[in-house]
């Protein structure tokens, strides 16, 4: 029996925040392929660690949205 692990850790990096929301879109996926490429390299160091390779999830949303402050006051994000 196999089981599965899965922790839920949230990150939000914002691009494009003073100027062109195409400029900022296209770093946002520049960003998403370093991301990825990190991860590889991750993974091929720690191969023999693991039974399977980390893996992420990743969603780029382009236009207006509300942020603010998340988890309890004593540790902010």
């Amino acid at each position: 029996m196999i089981r599965q692990l899965r922790l839920a850790t949230g990150l939000m990096a914002l691009y494009g925040l003073d100027g062109d929301p195409e400029v900022g879109a296209c770093q946002a996926i520049l960003g998403t392929q370093n991301m990825l490429s990190r991860l590889r390299q991750l993974n091929q160091r720690i191969d023999s660690e693991l039974r399977r390779p980390l893996r992420i999830g990743i969603g780029i949303y382009n236009g207006e949205a509300i942020v603010g402050m998340m988890d309890p006051p004593e540790s902010p994000i």
